[in-house]
């Protein structure tokens, strides 16, 4: 219609699939993988047959996942999760991990059409993202899975399913680091906007939205606590992308949240909830790139904790009813000392 465009893999897609043929399910799977996978690379204690894993090897197993990961990177952002998760077999494969990869191909099969969708944007395109974690560490080292995905023209133009950097201690800390992990990103993508001449992207601040209140507070403030007092300097990277105008981190309810398929392996449920949207397929609709509806921080430049008490402004005559994408009330009525911010002329 001239409005949208699609990109797909599709002619890769089948050659995937003709290559592993003779080892797929007859049936048409619900879920690309099986709800809830979780796998681990066996420790030092753990049982693993390595004859075993290189006879999974010879039937092609890291052929399989290096394909996977390119369709997941190119063009499906809801396969990420399970393709992390494949990943980390990669030196140890198991059966689990093997029927894993094909019920993925099988997916695949059955959707061959997979892609990412982008339309022509009627207001002032946003650069909006989603961010999240899981607190369901890794036995070897404790780092749980973070991950984010971020939308430009109705459709997602980054996406990243990633080891938290340090290990996580709380849901908390977990979701501090994606929301980190997130900012830097989207700075990053400020400033590849802003050197190809599409400035007005980005005259106000990009709203990245986090299911964890605390998370999302901690970025705009300076609160040191016993539970946050011994975190790493690079996991405080939201902070400046906040105080600095670059990002306003935002509250999402959970089932709202976009990024959600790229820390977890969902049920069939979740998939059919969030990915339609995680690939373009449904637009990301319109509230979630302006915030709550009629209102929007003033333009760049503006220091961070300015930018934040005109969202306490907005947020006050808010409802909890209608909060959903705006709001945490709980965190707006508290206030805290805040330095102030050093105001640019240009986007940093």
């Amino acid at each position: 219609d001239g409005k949208s465009v699609t990109i797909s893999m599709k002619p890769f897609i089948n050659d995937l699939v003709e290559a592993f043929a003779e080892h797929l399910p007859a049936r048409k799977p619900t879920t690309p993988f099986p709800p809830r996978l979780h796998l681990e690379a066996p420790g030092p204690d753990d049982e693993y047959d390595p004859v075993l894993g290189a006879q999974i090897k010879d039937r092609g197993y890291l052929s399989a996942v290096g394909s996977l990961l390119w369709v997941s990177r190119m063009v499906a952002p809801h396969l990420s999760s399970g393709v992390s998760m494949l990943c980390r077999r990669m030196q140890s494969p198991s059966e689990e991990a093997w029927d894993a990869a094909m019920q993925a191909i099988a997916y695949l099969r059955d959707n061959p059409n997979t892609g990412i969708t982008f339309r022509r944007d009627n207001g002032q395109p946003a650069v909006t993202a989603f961010a999240d974690a899981s607190f369901k560490n890794d036995h070897n080292d404790g780092t749980g899975l973070g991950g984010y995905i971020i939308y430009l023209f109705g459709g997602p133009i980054v996406w990243s399913t990633f080891k938290c950097p340090d290990a996580c201690t709380s849901a908390y800390h977990a979701e501090y680091m994606a929301l980190s992990n997130a900012s830097r990103t989207v700075s990053w993508l400020r400033y590849l906007l802003i050197e190809m001449g599409l400035g007005e992207y980005c005259n106000n601040p990009s709203l990245v939205y986090g299911d964890n209140d605390a998370a999302s507070d901690f970025a705009r403030k300076n609160q040191v606590t016993p539970r946050n007092r011994y975190y790493e300097h690079h996991t405080h990277y939201a902070k400046e992308a906040f105080d600095r105008s670059r990002t306003m981190p935002i509250r999402v309810d959970t089932k709202e949240n976009l990024s959600d398929l790229t820390t977890k392996v969902g049920t069939a449920e979740e998939f059919r909830r969030f990915t339609a949207g995680m690939t373009g397929e449904e637009s990301l609709p319109e509230n979630f790139k302006t915030g709550p509806p009629g209102h929007r921080p003033a333009p760049n430049p503006v220091p961070g904790m300015e930018i934040y008490k005109l969202w306490l402004k907005m947020l006050a005559p808010l409802t909890p009813t209608n909060t959903t994408v705006g709001g945490c009330a709980a965190a707006a009525a508290r206030t805290t000392a805040f330095p102030t911010a050093t105001a640019t002329t240009a986007v940093v």
